[in-house]
């Protein structure tokens, strides 16, 4: 609808909404739709418009992250943050993702000094009754890095806690938590405790099967830790996880 309005009536309208349909899609799964709506976004935007496209820059380093593609992510990143624009909540998400990017990269000084100053920023800047679950991202970006480094009991503090906020705030079968009770299983799993991992992936599993398409990354990801889980517990239903999972 927006494209067939006269061409000085499009914007800022028609790139706002191909910004939320790329993001749609990329939740979705349909990561080449995903990829040429996130481009064609950022190809449209003015470069007399910093803010727009660091936020966009923001949205392309997301889907290079979820592609694996970390090293273009990084990159993505700092150029996103390299322009002169205002916005604190931006330039706090930007350098959250950054330090992730570069958590996956191996660079483990520098993801954490970035998630460490993301995560005390969050703080202050939701630091409100109602606004202080917009801090649970960076809470789990802090954990994942715990985790990465071995401490799992830590990441499990870390994890558990934006969960609360999250559940809290936006209740107990939001799509939001998936990502928070995949990461508390991990680090339950990695501290050899398997029946509150399980426990955890379940929950994500069931929250997945409600809101996502079965052929997603996060789904497949959830299979695969019960079926890790299932193995260093010593279960029975071992093998039926694995080829579930496969």
């Amino acid at each position: 609808l927006r494209e067939s309005l006269p061409p000085k009536q499009r914007e800022p309208s028609l790139s706002l909404g191909r910004d939320h349909l790329g993001l749609n899609l990329l939740a979705q799964g349909k990561y080449a739709e995903a990829d040429e709506t996130i481009r064609r976004a950022l190809a449209d935007t003015p470069a007399d418009d910093p803010e727009a496209r660091a936020r966009r820059l923001g949205y392309s380093g997301r889907y290079l992250h979820t592609m694996g593609n970390h090293a273009r992510a990084v990159a993505t990143f700092q150029e996103a943050l390299a322009l002169p624009f205002p916005n604190p909540e931006l330039k706090l998400s930007l350098e959250s993702q950054l330090a992730l990017a570069r958590l996956r990269l191996g660079k483990t000084a520098e993801a954490r000094e970035g998630m460490e100053k993301a995560a005390n920023d969050a703080a202050a800047l939701y630091a409100g009754e109602m606004t202080a679950f917009h801090a649970a991202p960076y809470l789990n970006n802090l954990g994942a890095l715990d985790l990465a480094m071995g401490d799992a009991l830590q990441a499990h503090a870390a994890f558990a806690e934006a969960l609360q906020m999250l559940e809290q705030s936006l209740g107990t079968d939001h799509p939001s938590l998936i990502p928070l009770l995949n990461n508390l299983g991990c680090a339950d799993q990695a501290a050899g405790n398997y029946d509150s991992a399980e426990q955890s992936f379940r929950r994500a599993a069931e929250l997945q099967a409600k809101y996502l398409p079965p052929l997603h990354l996060r789904v497949a990801e959830t299979a695969r830790n019960l079926a890790r889980n299932a193995v260093l517990s010593g279960k029975q239903d071992a093998l039926a996880e694995i080829d579930r999972a496969s």
